[in-house]
């Protein structure tokens, strides 16, 4: 079950702050965000599920976010996107091993981020995909 919103209904002006926010993110300039880069997101600081957060926004799973991956992963949860997206979203945070169902093994898993948190990793990296 893929992150896949549609972004047709974002407006010039959202897409112009999206990527002044991005550029802003971008620390290293590499065009996409490490889990370093996007944990300084204020927001997201101290949310538990940070690390799930960046595995859904990170759609190609190679360990950053880039551009197109952010602005999918924010439209999903912004305040205009439409609330099937924002309910896609919000079960993606819990689908764990992402089979499309949530399972008493996907809480566990989220059990187990939350004792790690305060260590750096990779985006992707956060959780073992066996």
């Amino acid at each position: 079950m893929g992150q896949e919103a549609s972004t047709d209904k974002l407006e010039s002006n959202d897409i112009l702050r999206m990527m002044k926010k991005f550029g802003k993110l971008d620390a290293d300039k590499s065009g996409a965000l490490s889990a370093e880069e996007f944990m300084s997101i204020n927001e997201l600081k101290s949310n538990p599920l940070v690390e799930r957060v960046i595995d859904v926004f990170d759609i190609d799973g190679n360990g950053e976010v880039d551009f197109n991956e952010f602005i999918t992963g924010m439209h999903s949860f912004a305040s205009r996107g439409e609330t099937n997206q924002k309910l896609k979203f919000a079960f993606n945070i819990y689908d764990i091993d992402k089979d499309g169902y949530i399972t008493n093994a996907d809480p566990a898993k989220l059990q187990v981020l939350g004792k790690r948190r305060g260590r750096p990793k990779k985006a992707g990296k956060a959780l073992s995909r066996s």
